[in-house]
């Protein structure tokens, strides 16, 4: 079984990057040091993914009180 990130960081001519959510990134593609982009970019990606559903949700946080 082979284990993947569910996006892949395309890096553009211009040194810009893009998160591409619809590839898939196989750990044995990655050096030690793209581990560690691609780890935090997950946690990111995770934290975007759970404020966009508090927002579909209409939940406000603590200013909710």
């Amino acid at each position: 079984m082979f284990m993947y990130f569910d996006f892949r960081i395309i890096v553009c001519a211009d040194g810009m990057e893009i998160i591409d959510r619809r590839m898939k990134t196989y750990y044995c593609q990655l050096t030690s040091s793209q581990m560690v982009e691609y780890i935090e970019m997950e946690i990111q990606l995770a934290i975007l993914d759970e404020l966009e559903r508090n927002r579909r949700l209409g939940y406000r946080g603590l200013l909710e009180i």
